[in-house]
């Protein structure tokens, strides 16, 4: 992805016009082609505004126009050491909010969906933050836990 230098583009059907402070208008137009490589075509368009073309496909359809802020406020802070590792932090940040939680209803058919895609494309057996998405119990421990074996 971005060791290619391409990110993945969602091209807005209507542009979204962000209006921001001075300092984070400034700081976005010196930082172009930095957004650009995370994705956002953006236009000045004049009194503190952009126009926004396009949007990492990563975050769907929609323009959010608080990750656009949220990118340009961390660099204004420095806080982007390194591209890969930013992208790679937005991108866990935004799956884990996106995640099941604990709680949710889902289908059956849903949840096959779930376990055929995680058993076939090889997933990592942990989220992005190190926690297990999967566990494994032998035939022994799930009789203890159903107190069949003392």
């Amino acid at each position: 992805m971005l060791e290619k230098d391409s990110v993945a583009i969602q091209q807005l059907l209507n542009p979204g016009i962000i209006n921001l402070t001075f300092p984070q208008h400034s700081l976005a137009l010196e930082n172009l082609s930095l957004l650009s490589k995370l994705g956002y075509q953006i236009e000045d368009y004049g009194d503190n505004s952009l126009l926004v073309r396009t949007i990492p496909s990563v975050f769907g359809t929609v323009f959010n126009k608080k990750y656009l802020i949220n990118f340009i406020d961390e660099i204004g802070s420095h806080k982007i050491s390194s591209l890969e590792q930013f992208c790679h932090e937005k991108i866990a940040k935004k799956s884990c909010k996106d995640a099941i939680k604990a709680g949710d209803t889902l289908e059956l058919s849903e949840i096959k969906a779930y376990v055929k895609n995680i058993l076939e494309k090889n997933f990592p057996a942990t989220c992005p933050h190190g926690r297990p998405i999967i566990v494994k119990w032998s035939l022994y421990e799930l009789d203890k836990m159903f107190k069949r074996i003392v």
